[in-house]
């Protein structure tokens, strides 16, 4: 049986995150940013000062999304 995937995002300090119905909202310096995680193969949960994505399946393509979801919340935390 393989392992769940998941990985973690370090947050910035300053910033926080939350997440609302398929929404994962982030506010750092006075600036609000918002992606959707449309998407059934995903579970994504704000754990203190980590942003934790998880695969439901340990797919190619859940990974790959996954993936590519981290880079999206690196570049929103970047600015």
């Amino acid at each position: 049986m393989k392992k769940d995937f998941e990985k973690r995002v370090e947050l910035p300090k300053g910033a926080t995150a939350s997440v609302e119905k398929n929404f994962l909202k982030f506010s750092f310096g006075g600036h609000v940013g918002k992606r959707l995680f449309n998407s059934s193969e995903m579970e994504v949960v704000v754990d203190g000062n980590y942003v934790v994505v998880r695969a439901k399946k340990n797919r190619k393509a859940s990974v790959a999304l996954i993936n590519a979801f981290i880079s999206h919340v690196k570049n929103i935390c970047a600015g």
